[in-house]
């Protein structure tokens, strides 16, 4: 009884200042219970907090059907992420975030996340 969807974003990163990211994006949201395709949108805030050591993450997306002018899916959220590990190459947050989406401006569905967040970088 799932309804499964599958998403391709292409992502631009454009440091706003020295602390905050605006992403912008668009891509393709497939359902896989009627085999269609929509066009996506996705546009984010990234704010750097305690002196960069923590952010903010404001994200979302909202996918288009330009036949019928319908929203089949939007979703929008925020997450705090709190830094627990610095080292030379890897990083490490704690996640939490909560999410809203919606599914044909008739289904809501509300997520509560936690996590781990390892970034290996050279």
């Amino acid at each position: 009884d799932a309804f499964v969807t599958w998403d391709m974003l292409f992502l631009f990163n454009i440091k706003a200042g020295n602390r905050s990211k605006v992403i912008l994006g668009t891509g393709m949201h497939k359902e896989t219970y009627d085999n269609m395709l929509f066009n996506q949108h996705f546009l984010g805030l990234k704010i750097g907090l305690a002196e960069n050591r923590d952010y903010l993450n404001i994200d979302g997306r909202l996918t288009m059907d330009y036949k019928t002018d319908a929203y089949p899916f939007s979703e929008i959220g925020i997450g705090y992420n709190r830094r627990f590990m610095n080292t030379r190459s890897v990083n490490g947050y704690i996640l939490l975030s909560a999410t809203y989406q919606n599914y044909y401006q008739s289904t809501d569905i509300w997520a509560f996340k936690t996590g781990l967040i390892i970034n290996w970088h050279n």
